[in-house]
């Protein structure tokens, strides 16, 4: 046995007593990976969880309320009038709260923030769990992932080479590439300011909108 990869619940890669610490006590030169489709859904998991708790309320409720209508309702206009109407003829504590939160202002903003950022973690979990042999592409694929996100909140000057990195650079599109992925992405000062944080195309129209 050389390679030992499953998802990063605890009793697969748990530190105590997990399938992943009986093998290295037995093989310790074992390579162990966790799965990436696994780490991928964290990722996006606890990136959600710095969202308003609301948001992810309402979305479940939706979900629960109209699971069972033969109506499709995919956007928040729709979504809005058909709540108006449910709590005026289903008179439902939870037709109300649902139609409370459709109105407020911000829910339109981080369901458009949502609309926008979740499809990069959708789609990179879909080439994951392709049944075609597609490793020489996931490399080339995770990377532009990883930068497009950057790009939402990192200086742009710091995604791209310097004049003098330029002129020294043997392989432009390596030294670039490690570049990006030694920065250090976490660090308040290569963040551009709160006000320029790229959230979507639609975001700023529907800004203007509601502040207007």
């Amino acid at each position: 046995m050389i390679g030992f990869a499953a998802d990063g619940a605890n009793t697969m890669f748990g530190s105590n007593h997990s399938l992943s610490t009986l093998f290295a006590n037995e093989i310790p030169h074992l390579f162990m990976m966790k799965c990436i489709c696994h780490s991928f859904h964290l990722c996006a998991s606890y990136a959600c969880k710095t969202l308003p708790r609301g948001v992810e309320d309402f979305a479940r409720d939706v979900y629960n309320y109209i699971q069972n209508s033969p109506k499709r309702l995919e956007q928040l206009p729709a979504l809005k009038l058909y709540f108006q109407d449910a709590v005026l003829n289903d008179r439902l504590l939870a037709a109300q709260t649902i139609h409370v939160k459709a109105m407020d202002p911000s829910t339109e903003l981080y369901l458009n923030f949502l609309d926008y950022v979740l499809p990069y973690f959708h789609d990179i979990n879909e080439e994951m769990q392709s049944e075609s042999p597609k490793l020489y592409l996931l490399y080339e694929r995770i990377f532009i992932t990883y930068k497009t996100i950057l790009e939402c909140f990192i200086k742009p000057e710091l995604l791209q080479p310097t004049e003098g990195e330029k002129n020294s650079s043997k392989d432009f599109d390596l030294d670039l590439e490690n570049k990006i992925l030694n920065l250090d992405y976490e660090n308040k000062q290569n963040h551009v300011p709160i006000e320029e944080i790229y959230l979507g195309c639609y975001f700023p129209v529907i800004e203007t909108r509601l502040s207007g």
